[in-house]
């Protein structure tokens, strides 16, 4: 059974009022008295209350951080990131994983209407069905800071971080090396996702003058969200036997990457002579495949500072939209593309 203070009043002979003061080290309080209720509540095990302390201060101490899922390295890195700024504030962390269910994602959200954190660092799937949320939240200064720019986002007054890959993209760089089979592959994401993705790699394909056709170009898994490796060894091996001219391919993330990598082996495809692979997020699996990634570095600690300096500043003021500089970095699952004469990849012998 909680002990309260109530408890330690009736075992001291002390009134409530006498036994919160000392227990809050107040000065009218003599040193004899808060010693005998300090004693008192250490016998009876006494633990004062989360909520009255957050009462009292005005402040849980806490913040939310809110993610898709734990299963890509990536988030955790994230997670972790987080972590350390918060410890370095005096803050803890609760980590909500939505693990991409929409009726999850809002319900973590809506919370944090009830004050049960003092902000939110976030990567929402998309503003659609938690608009309002986040409106309220900024009417009501809770602050929230939103990882990325999530389709809705025009509706939505939000702190934004941003991720800049433009400079080179992914498909400007492949381009560079003579690459024009290009594909994109993708999966374990829900549908809506996937949409807003592909999109983003069509207009990558159509900035370098290259045509995108989804026959050619695309390649979706879906399911496998739990493991998105395995979601990407599948993708490749579809890819590898049915996408006989393509010469790279875009990986939606480098988890993905590293299960096409694997598919390859399997396949006798060899990496990055015949298929050149990039991926996305500088986690470090990409180390340690057979040939290492070539991939993004979204910039994780820069995006950390700017995420923590929009929590500590007044809402009394506009929405504010950081952009954060991502840096390509060139490994061995890329190189220029190999001129063909026949298809790039073997065909499978039946």
């Amino acid at each position: 059974m909680t002990v309260t203070i109530h408890d330690i009043a009736k075992a001291t002979g002390k009134s409530y009022p006498t036994v919160s003061r000392a227990l809050n080290n107040h000065p009218k309080i003599s040193e004899k008295t808060k010693l005998l209720i300090k004693e008192t509540a250490a016998r009876l095990g006494y633990r004062p209350s989360f909520a009255g302390i957050a009462l009292q201060r005005g402040k849980t101490m806490t913040f939310n951080v809110v993610v898709p899922t734990l299963q890509n390295p990536f988030y955790a890195k994230l997670v972790s990131e987080v972590q350390r700024r918060c410890r370095q504030n005096g803050y803890d962390v609760n980590i909500n994983e939505y693990d991409y269910n929409p009726t999850m994602e809002y319900r973590y959200f809506d919370r944090v209407l009830n004050r049960t954190c003092d902000g939110v660092i976030a990567m929402p799937s998309s503003f659609h069905h938690t608009a309002e949320l986040f409106n309220r939240m900024w009417e009501f200064d809770i602050p929230c800071v939103s990882i990325g720019v999530p389709a809705g986002a025009e509706k939505v007054k939000i702190d934004m971080v941003d991720i800049d890959m433009k400079s080179p993209s992914r498909v400007e760089y492949l381009a560079s090396l003579g690459h024009k089979n290009i594909l994109y592959a993708i999966g374990g994401h829900a549908e809506f996702q996937t949409d807003i993705c592909c999109r983003s790699f069509q207009r990558e394909m159509e900035h370098v003058g290259l045509p995108f056709d989804p026959a050619k170009n695309l390649c979706v898994i879906h399911g496998y969200v739990s493991d998105l490796a395995g979601c990407g060894y599948n993708c490749g091996k579809q890819i590898f036997q049915q996408f006989p001219d393509v010469t790279a391919i875009v990986a939606v993330n480098d988890t993905f990457a590293c299960g096409i990598i694997r598919a390859a082996m399997e396949e006798k495809v060899r990496i990055p002579l015949d298929v050149s692979i990039i991926g996305q997020d500088n986690i470090w699996p990409g180390l340690y495949t057979p040939v290492t990634l070539t991939t993004y570095d979204l910039n994780l600690e820069d995006a950390m500072n700017q995420c923590f300096k929009l929590l500590f500043q007044s809402r009394n003021r506009a929405p504010i939209a950081v952009k954060v500089k991502a840096q390509l970095i060139i490994r061995e699952s890329t190189g220029p593309a190999k001129p063909q004469k026949t298809s790039a990849i073997p065909k499978k012998q039946v």
